[in-house]
């Protein structure tokens, strides 16, 4: 029987595609009843649930964070962790201060130095933070639970990450306790669901990445992440500690972004998929760190997981030998004929055609992005489209020439990346090398699984992570996928079908609802405006502001000529080099605070306190001193 391999491939790739949809689910959440010295989500929830039972905003300094902090303490306690509140007034760069109660939980009697299980308890003032990062305080809670004051490893709970990272700061502003932290884990949110993807660490991670390899049951990782995260001026606490030179991991979910930062980032909206993926993967990689002799490493490594089954990975400086030995095995299990070098418009056009109609379809769909599933299926459709188009310039071509120069172009493109971001290299890097044994072994329908293994989670994701701004990246990503496969389907026959087969997967494959855009309720009060008065010494202006109705914050905005030097006392602390610097917006959590300025000249300030409650109430006034 004639094999046909473009049933084989759609065959393959659909229950890729199914695959992967089920994997990123995450892992099924264990219930109450679950053994002792496993994570379950439902416990943590349980404990979430106490923690924030008034289900309201908690931003630091405020009264309603004071309560849980002591929540969390009682809960500590009785796991029988020592504990302690490390209190400090610090500043972030911008500057944006307050005083903030960090909570450090040691097993008892703990010497030496410790890895620390990292989340924030604050919250944004828009809602109560049950995920962001309320889950993230549950879990490690239970996580404690279950180590049960096993040596190694501690606990840090910080306080003002949402104003600016601040507990972070005045962590390690502290000498003796940035000491004892041998390597930090912490757990964010991005949202309120998804998989619990282990998304950013620090430099130089070759260690990082071997740990979690051998440790998570269920990676969802890729050095793309850290890659890209490194490139962007976003900012979690883990920021802080790599500045600080310490190893570090990241875990975050991105999916239900709808919520996040809202007052619908409610208990009801805890995914318990995610807190269970979060718990087994900090529980277990925490584990290895403290087991491991040594986590120091010079160099970073290019890393992806597979479905989520496990890590793939290598040393970063392997790349370029990796690529330029497959594309040797390429050259000689070709041969590379002149019809194959004129194939590579295929290679070259299947993307291009992709970003044409991904950014025509991004032009008209509508604002705010209806169907976040139907839009990922019309990328995906799009994508595959381009590439069975891009096949028709080559028809005439016989389909081993059209597929040794599919090879040639993701070798190259692996070359560009493995010198250009090496992060992001391994996108080409393991196709390339499928292909070249493809071409030795004739086994072509192994390629577009190979592809389609790296790219469609990153693909299924991009929606999620960028909105509408991933419309393009996954069309083209999909449309990479399609030049290992498309050439089987040069046929006005097989194009028709591939058309039809798109467009009802697009029609069919949607959920979800309008994303809705509450009104701004903040209005400014007719009320008596922040006291401001000032004292100068040179080019020293030392600025004293009081607001007379106790607001829970105090902003005084400057030219960009003014350096700030102090905010009660405490400096600012060093720009994210990532950052483009800004003239400088002093934000005080409290209704008091005491800046010291250096400039040149008169000084112009716009002044404003405001309040959390009452729809964010505030006053304004502009002076000059």
């Amino acid at each position: 029987m004639k094999r046909r391999p473009d049933i084989l491939v759609t065959v393959a790739l659909a229950a890729t595609c199914a695959l992967t949809l089920w994997r990123l689910q995450g892992p099924r959440p264990l219930p109450a009843e679950a053994p002792d010295a496993e994570f379950s989500a439902v416990r943590a929830r349980t404990v979430l649930a106490g923690l924030i039972r008034e289900g309201v905003p908690h931003p630091v300094g405020s009264a309603a964070n004071r309560v849980v902090r002591d929540r969390i303490l009682a809960a500590f306690r009785e796991r029988r962790y020592q504990t302690e509140v490390q209190g400090r007034f610090v500043c972030n760069a911008r500057p944006t201060c307050a005083e903030v109660e960090n909570i450090i939980a040691t097993p008892p009697g703990a010497t030496g130095d410790l890895v620390f299980l990292a989340a924030h308890y604050d919250s944004v003032a828009a809602g109560p933070g049950a995920s962001d990062d309320g889950a993230g305080v549950a879990a490690l809670l239970e996580i404690a639970r279950i180590l049960n004051g096993s040596p190694g490893i501690a606990f840090l709970i910080t306080d003002g990450e949402e104003a600016g990272l601040l507990g972070a700061e005045a962590f390690v502003a502290d000498p003796y306790r940035l000491q004892r932290m041998r390597a930090v884990v912490n757990v964010e949110y991005r949202g309120t669901s998804g998989p619990s993807f282990l998304f950013e660490t620090s430099r130089n991670n070759a260690a990082l990445i071997a740990a979690a390899a051998s440790s998570l049951r269920r990676p969802a990782s890729t050095s793309l992440f850290p890659a890209i995260y490194d490139l962007l001026p976003n900012d979690t606490d883990l920021t802080v500690f790599k500045r600080a030179a310490k190893p570090a991991v990241n875990f975050a979910a991105i999916g239900g972004v709808d919520h996040y930062h809202t007052a619908t980032d409610d208990l009801a909206h805890v995914d318990l998929e995610t807190l269970q993926h979060h718990g087994e993967n900090a529980l277990s990689i925490a584990r290895e760190l403290a087991a491991r002799p040594s986590l120091a490493a010079e160099q970073n490594a290019v890393f992806f997981d597979v479905l989520s089954f496990g890590i793939i990975r290598w040393p970063q400086r392997w790349t370029l030998f990796l690529v330029l030995g497959s594309l040797v095995l390429l050259v000689i299990g070709g041969p590379v004929r002149k019809p194959a070098l004129h194939s590579l418009r295929f290679f070259l056009a299947a993307p291009a055609i992709a970003a044409l109609l991904g950014f025509a379809a991004a032009a008209i769909w509508p604002r705010p992005t209806p169907w976040p599933s139907m839009a990922i299926a019309a990328m995906w459709a799009i994508g595959f489209l381009a590439a069975v188009l891009a096949a028709f310039l080559v028809r005439r071509f016989e389909a081993r020439d059209v597929f040794i120069a599919t090879g040639i172009g993701w070798h190259a493109a692996a070359i560009v990346l493995a010198l250009a971001l090496p992060g992001a290299s391994y996108l080409f890097v393991f196709p390339a090398i499928i292909i070249s044994l493809c071409v030795v072994t004739r086994l072509y329908e192994l390629a577009p699984l190979a592809a389609a293994v790296v790219i469609f989670p990153l693909a299924l994701m991009l929606h999620t992570a960028l909105g509408r701004t991933g419309f393009v990246p996954a069309a083209v990503l999909i449309a990479l996928v399609g030049t290992t496969f498309a050439f089987h389907f040069r046929s006005r026959h097989a194009a028709l079908v591939t058309g039809s087969v798109a467009l009802v997967a697009t029609l069919l494959v949607f959920a979800g609802e309008r994303r809705g855009t509450a009104p701004s309720t903040a209005h400014e009060l007719d009320a008596p405006k922040v006291q401001a008065t000032a004292t100068r010494s040179g080019n020293r202006l030392t600025l004293r502001l009081r607001s007379p109705r106790q607001a829970d914050t105090i902003t005084a905005s400057f030219d960009p000529a003014v350096r700030v030097v102090s905010v009660n006392g405490a400096a600012p602390a060093p720009l994210n080099p990532r950052r483009r610097p800004r003239p400088p917006v002093v934000t005080v959590y409290g209704h008091e605070a005491v800046i010291e300025l250096e400039t040149g000249g008169a000084v112009d300030v716009t002044i404003r306190d405001r309040t959390f409650g009452a729809g964010g109430a505030f006053t304004e006034h502009r002076i000059r001193f």
